[in-house]
C-alpha cells in the first residue's frame, strides 16, 4: 500500500467508518486475471461502480481524475472477456 493510499484509507474511516472501507476494498473490479483488480477508492466512485452494475446506461458527471472512464471501461471490458456483455461501448 502506497503512503498516498493509506491517507485516503484512513480519511475515509474518519470521515465515513470502517465499514465504508471494508465495502471498498472487498469490491474489487478484475481487469485481467494476471493483474491485480481496481477497487473504488472513494464512496461516490463505489455509488458509481453499483449503478454502472445495475444499470444498462450509467452518466458519470464530475472533475477530470475522478474515474468516470476508467472505472466503467475496465468494468465492462471484463464482462465482455466473460461473455456478460452484449451491445458496444
Amino acid at each position: 500500500m502506497k503512503n498516498r493510499e493509506f491517507t485516503h484509507a484512513l480519511n475515509v474511516v474518519k470521515h465515513e467508518g470502517a465499514e465504508t472501507l471494508k465495502n471498498l476494498v472487498s469490491d474489487r473490479v478484475t481487469t485481467h486475471e494476471k493483474k491485480p483488480g481496481v477497487t473504488a477508492k472513494t464512496v461516490a466512485q463505489k455509488k458509481y461502480l453499483d449503478a454502472i452494475r445495475k444499470h444498462d446506461i450509467t452518466f458519470g458527471v464530475g472533475p477530470a481524475g475522478t474515474g468516470k472512464t476508467y472505472l466503467p471501461s475496465r468494468s465492462r471490458s471484463r464482462r465482455c472477456a466473460m461473455g456478460r456483455f452484449r451491445g458496444s461501448f
